[in-house]
């Protein structure tokens, strides 16, 4: 019996030895570095396996890591989850620095500070601040778990893998949204358009066009919506007396009846002596005149050959007819066709 027992806790020792060292992040770097290396190399763009990929990242990480010696089973289970945390961590990260978003204690800054950013040393404050924030999100969208992998993703971060836009942009936004949507929306605001008043336009144009009921037809500038700048004419500085649309017309002004009448009388008189040539008609009135040409044309054929088979009828001589009821029936035709033309 104590044989086998013996035998069991050689086994457990054998199996206490087996287990490999836990990863230290000197050597989560060297594996960032490694994988970056051989993810560079042209052979392993295309047409090749994850097998032969990773033979190679271990080959690389072992020449150049002394710590531990890590196998190929190893690197991958390794690098399945730093691969996952930091593409994640970026994500975050990313969206903080493309939007802008610092600490609530940022965002009460004056503008001259904003001004100042571009100080080295303030920089950095503002990265802190950044990996302050990306820490706090991460740990809560991980259910509590840190961000540990410092090292591979500095060396990752600049990556075109992780410098992409993923999934998560979105719900980080509303999550910045709820804790600090003060910043959050001014932020927002720096993209929305702004609208720029003309001088001489009155200003309930761009009141509708804020409110969203700017039509096709609110957009041409009615002569009524004109006002004088300075009471002077904008081209000879002649003082402009303003309007009103439901003011009457001075009589000096309105033409008289019989100056209209003249006008017509000779409007008429020119349309008769000169007709319109195809090129001054509208587009409309050009195809109807051109469908009705087509339909004399198509007439005149028709007739044309009526005419034609007409002669051809008088033309024809009874003795071409094979028998006499022919003949009766051509004497008959011609007789129709003389009254006719008669």
């Amino acid at each position: 019996m104590g044989e086998p027992a013996s035998e069991q806790q050689q086994q457990r020792n054998i199996i206490k030895k087996k287990r490999s060292p836990n990863w230290l992040p000197q050597e989560e770097e060297q594996l960032a570095c490694s994988w970056l290396k051989v993810s560079e190399k042209p052979e392993f763009s295309s047409n090749q396996t994850s097998e032969d990929f990773f033979r190679a990242v271990e080959l690389h990480f072992n020449l150049n890591c002394k710590l531990h010696h890590r196998d190929h089973d190893q690197i991958r289970i390794r690098w399945a989850a730093l691969n996952t945390s930091t593409l994640k961590f970026s994500a975050i990260y990313n969206t903080l620095e493309r939007t802008g978003q610092l600490a609530s204690s940022s965002s009460s800054s004056s503008s001259s500070s904003i001004e100042e950013d571009r100080n080295h040393g303030q920089e950095k404050e503002k990265e802190k601040e950044r990996m302050a924030i990306a820490r706090k999100i991460y740990s809560d969208q991980s259910r509590g778990h840190a961000f540990k992998d410092d090292l591979a993703w500095q060396k990752l971060r600049y990556a075109h893998k992780w410098k992409q836009d993923h999934k998560k942009s979105s719900a980080l936004h509303h999550h910045l949204a709820q804790q600090d949507p003060t910043s959050f929306e001014v932020n927002q605001q720096q993209h929305s358009r702004t609208t720029t008043t003309v001088p001489g336009i009155s200003n309930h144009r761009s009141q509708e066009e804020e409110q969203g009921e700017c039509t096709p037809t609110s957009k041409h500038i009615h002569p009524s919506s004109m006002t004088p700048f300075n009471n002077l004419s904008p081209s000879n500085g002649i003082p402009v007396i303003p309007v009103s649309r439901s003011d009457p017309l001075p009589k000096q002004i309105l033409p008289s009846q019989t100056d209209l009448n003249h006008l017509e009388n000779n409007a008429d008189s020119t349309h008769q002596q000169q007709p319109l040539s195809s090129s001054e008609l509208p587009h409309g009135l050009v195809d109807h005149r051109i469908h009705d040409e087509d339909r004399a044309l198509d007439r005149e054929l028709k007739q044309s050959q009526i005419d034609l088979n007409h002669l051809k009828l008088i033309c024809h001589s009874e003795a071409d007819c094979p028998d006499h009821q022919s003949i009766a029936i051509l004497r008959l035709l011609k007789s129709r066709l003389f009254k006719r033309l008669s």
